[in-house]
């Protein structure tokens, strides 16, 4: 005999995967805001390094003390942009998601892709020859005179 339930967990209550979503969702720092950090941080120390180069190489040195400093703060400069990369790289799916492939049923014809871009068809090109006055359609003849399509001839 089915009766009303007694026991068990009752309506609306968390269960652990919940609780750890949740956990994590509070936390204070989400991994894509880390990750964004990381990558704001890095690039900014880059810019940094990169602004220290110029005094580098007029700070009146010799020579070759000048050139190791140079190449020590290229290289960082370098890698910090390289960190930076990767940062930018692992977030970019989060913030910028890839777009899905559109599968069409039926046929798409030209008009249908016309009528999707404009809402209705486009008006036809005006020739600024023709002054607004419609086009009139000319027929070739086999004997070499071209006439109008109401029967007069094309001078």
């Amino acid at each position: 005999m089915k009766g009303k339930k007694t026991g068990g967990r009752q309506k609306g209550t968390r269960n652990k995967v919940t609780e750890a979503n949740v956990a994590i969702a509070s936390a204070e720092e989400q991994p894509l805001e880390v990750m964004l950090d990381n990558m704001r941080v890095a690039y900014r120390k880059a810019k940094d390094v990169e602004a220290a180069i110029i005094p580098a190489m007029i700070s009146g040195l010799p020579l070759e003390q000048s050139f190791d400093a140079i190449r020590r703060e290229v290289e960082r400069s370098l890698n910090l942009r390289a960190v930076a990369q990767v940062c930018a790289r692992e977030a970019a799916p989060f913030c910028h998601p890839k777009l899905s492939a559109t599968v069409h049923s039926g046929k798409l014809t030209l008009e249908m892709l016309v009528q999707a871009s404009y809402g209705s068809p486009p008006p036809p090109p005006q020739d600024p020859q023709l002054n607004g006055k419609a086009p009139q359609l000319i027929e070739a003849k086999a004997n070499g005179h071209a006439t109008k399509a109401n029967g007069s001839k094309d001078s």
